[in-house]
C-alpha cells in the first residue's frame, strides 16, 4: 500500500510539473513571438510565417501539453489507470515542440528530446502496470469513503 501511494504521488507530481511546464512554454513563446513581431515592425518589415512558425508551434504545443497533463492528472488522481496512457500521449506530443525549442541551443535537439520523451513514455507505461486495476469493489469502497 505504501508503494502504491508513492507511485500515485509521483504520477501526480509529474503531471503537475508537466502542466506548469506546458503553461510556461506557451507564455514564453507568446512573449518571444510578440517581441519578434515588434522588432520586425520597428524595422519597417513585415513578419511572415517564417518568423512566427516556430513560436506558434511552441504556443500550441504548450497549450496541448497543459490540457493533456491536466486530464491525466484528473485520471490518476481518481485512481484510474487510463491517466497513464494520456501521460504517454503528453510525452509524444511534447517531442516535436521540445525538439524545435532545443534547436536554438544544440544541434542534436531532436535526439535529446527523443530520449527524454521516450523515458517519459516508459515511466508512464510502468506506472500504468503498477497501479491497481480498479474493480467494482474498489469503486464502491471509494464512494463509501467519500
Amino acid at each position: 500500500m505504501r508503494n502504491l501511494r508513492a507511485v500515485i504521488a509521483a504520477a501526480r507530481g509529474v503531471n503537475i510539473l508537466l502542466m506548469a511546464g506546458g503553461l510556461a512554454l506557451a507564455v514564453w513563446q507568446s512573449l518571444a513571438m510578440a517581441h519578434a513581431l515588434g522588432v520586425y515592425d520597428a524595422a519597417g518589415g513585415y513578419a511572415e510565417n517564417d518568423v512566427t512558425r516556430g513560436y506558434s508551434i511552441g504556443v500550441i504545443g504548450g497549450i496541448g501539453i497543459t490540457l493533456l497533463a491536466g486530464t491525466a492528472l484528473l485520471g490518476v488522481r481518481s485512481g484510474q489507470r487510463w491517466g497513464c496512457w494520456i501521460d504517454a500521449l503528453v510525452w509524444l506530443v511534447m517531442w516535436f515542440p521540445a525538439g524545435v525549442g532545443l534547436s536554438m541551443y544544440i544541434s542534436e535537439s531532436y535526439a535529446v528530446a527523443g530520449v527524454v520523451c521516450s523515458v517519459g513514455i516508459v515511466v508512464a507505461i510502468v506506472t500504468y502496470y503498477l497501479l491497481p486495476v480498479p474493480t467494482r469493489h474498489t469503486r464502491d469502497l471509494r464512494e463509501a469513503a467519500s
